[in-house]
Order: C-alpha cells, then structure tokens, then sequence
C-alpha cells in the first residue's frame, strides 16, 4: 500500500459577518525552523552577556570603537531574530475589507503598522508566488520571516505600488481567497482587472 499524502485544506481563514470579510493567515509553519532560531538566540544571548559582563571593565578613558560597533550590530542582529520569533509563534496576518477599505494588519510584527487602502484605487488584485531566489530553509522562505513588509502571495497594485499580503500561502490558496471575496461581493471587476 502507498503512502497517499493527505489533501491539504490551506492556512488561511476566511469569514464574511455583517458586511465585514477578515481572511486570518497563521505565519508559515516550520518546526524545525523555529527550533533554529530558538537555538540561533541562546548563543546571541551569551555574547550579549558577556560583552555586558565585562563592560565594567573598559576604562572610561579608552574608547574602542570596534568594541561599540560590534555591540550595536550585535543588538540590531538579535532584534531582528527576536523579530522572526515572535513572528513565528504569535503572529498573523488579518486582511479586513469593511466600508470600502481594504486592511492589511500584521499582528506581532514588530515596526510593522497596519495600512489601509482605499478599496476604489486596489486593481488588477492577483495570486502569483514570489520567489526570492534560492532562500528557502525547510520549506519557508526566509525573506518572508524576517523582513514581514510587503511580501505575500496575493497582490495588488495602488497607485503606482504594488502591495502584497498572503505571507506562505500557496499560489492556488491566494488564488481561492480572491474567488471568495469576488463571490461574497467585497471586489468587483475593477479590483480584478488592470483597469
């Protein structure tokens, strides 16, 4: 007997309550890459112990600039691993459409604030994966871990940017979240097409 993979049902989550569509998209799971980071910060840690530790040991006099440099890199380093996992385990992505606004709220990514668009100005609204090149550490694309702005599956263009959302959604699971705001009334053709 063979092993048959089970049929995947999609990360996404989408509901449409009073006029209000939210789609809720889970960070991409990857155990074993949050065991690595988790693994990757102890090590941060230490040295951040220990630079600490031995700073009373600097003469006031001396100022060693390698020494500071090395700490402020070594800070912004771990604030950005820091980033990636609390990202990982707490955080999501909610799109809201309600009142002609489109939504796009990444909870738990930190320096990320919530942006809003004028639904009128979303065309040409679209699924298609981004590929970063040769990134992906077991099956999650690191560019979408740690740097969280404007990366996704889902796109669209305002204005003269393009805006993406979707973070580790499969082309076919972007692709059936637009078909279910289309049905559901929340975009019209002028969202859909280069209009």
């Amino acid at each position: 007997m063979s092993n048959i993979e089970p049929i995947y049902a999609g990360n996404a989550t989408f509901e449409s309550h009073h006029g209000v569509a939210t789609i809720t998209i889970p960070p991409p799971p990857s155990r074993l890459l949050r065991i690595l980071m988790i693994l990757f910060l102890l090590p941060w840690l230490g040295g951040m112990f220990a630079v600490l530790s031995n700073s009373s040991q600097i003469q006031e006099d001396t100022f060693d600039l390698f020494a500071y440099a090395w700490v402020v890199g070594w800070a912004v380093g771990g604030f950005f691993l820091i980033r990636a996992i609390v990202w990982t385990f707490l955080g999501k992505e909610v799109i809201t459409i309600e009142n002609g606004i489109l939504t796009i709220d990444r909870k738990n990514a930190l320096l990320i604030k919530t942006k809003s668009y004028d639904l009128t100005s979303v065309k040409n609204i679209r699924a298609t994966e981004v590929q970063y090149g040769n990134n992906n550490l077991f099956n999650v694309n690191i560019h979408e871990v740690t740097m969280l702005n404007n990366t996704g599956t889902v796109h669209f263009d305002y204005g003269m940017k393009t805006i993406r959302f979707g973070i580790g959604l499969d082309e076919i699971e972007g692709d059936y979240l637009i078909t279910e705001l289309k049905k559901s009334g929340y975009l019209i053709e002028s969202n859909l097409g280069n209009n």
